[in-house]
């Protein structure tokens, strides 16, 4: 006997808990790559020193680990906003194709508005320590 049949899941609802996660993270990376992409600049590239061997354009001031552990965290952030949606509708949605459409929009618009909520949850969690330790 499968998960799905001790909690009583229709394909649908195990369609939604697979995808709902990975949409709303897909949404949540896209918007955090569109907040810090400026499309009317290039990124920002220095020269090598004349000494080094190859005389390569590289990008600066950023680690490679830096970022990959912030696309990480904005993905897992994603990912646990999209599982949400999907148990806010696991057997409540109706045997049809454009009810699943409407919930992975939500997951979409969910995990698309994220990184900008959680940069103002930080701000605001700031001021208050601030207020308070300052006080």
């Amino acid at each position: 006997m499968g998960w799905t049949e001790v909690l009583c899941l229709s394909a649908q609802d195990v369609i939604l808990l697979y995808t709902c996660p990975l949409i709303a993270c897909i949404g949540s990376v896209l918007r955090a790559w569109i907040g810090e992409i400026n499309l009317r600049q290039l990124p920002s590239f220095k020269r090598i020193p004349v000494d080094e061997p190859d005389q390569k354009l590289k990008q600066t001031t950023e680690s490679w680990f830096e970022r990959t552990m912030a696309v990480m965290g904005i993905a897992f952030a994603g990912s646990a906003i999209g599982f949400g949606v999907a148990c806010m509708f696991i057997g409540a949605i109706q045997p049809m194709p454009s009810a699943i459409g409407r919930v992975w929009m939500l997951a979409l618009i969910f995990g698309f508005s994220l990184p900008i909520l959680a940069e103002r949850f930080d701000q605001r969690m700031t001021k208050i320590v601030d207020a308070r330790l300052g006080s």
